[in-house]
């Protein structure tokens, strides 16, 4: 990184097989930013503990870039699973990025997943 470019986007999607894949995740992020100060990063998370996504999202935060959370949690209760959503970090979105998630895709989103949302500044 950069890319010759100077422009780009990269989405990280990790298995999250391991406990400390945010750890690893904030680490190549925090090198990234340093080397690619205008990149722009998808990062994909599972929300199995809120405190845990919390932590890491303050992280993201702390790193100086313009950032957003978009998170999105089942409305079926009766899923037998410790996984209660999943969630999108967008680091250096594109300018009006979050208005156009909010008032066209989200909504949509939602209706065709029977999940409702979040966003988060």
């Amino acid at each position: 990184l950069p890319p010759k470019t100077g422009r780009g986007f990269v989405h990280i999607d990790p298995p999250f097989e391991k406990t400390n894949e945010f750890e690893i995740i904030e680490k190549a992020l925090k090198l990234a930013l340093q080397r690619w100060r205008m990149g722009q990063f998808m990062i994909w998370y599972p929300i199995k503990d809120k405190r845990e996504v919390e932590r890491f999202q303050l992280s993201v935060t702390q790193l100086q870039p313009e950032s957003i959370f978009i998170e999105f949690f089942m409305n079926d209760t009766d899923i037998s699973s410790n996984l209660m959503g999943c969630g999108v970090a967008l680091v250096n979105p594109p300018w009006k990025l979050k208005e156009r998630l909010s008032d066209e895709a989200l909504p949509y989103l939602t209706a065709a997943l029977d999940a409702r949302w979040e966003i988060r500044p």
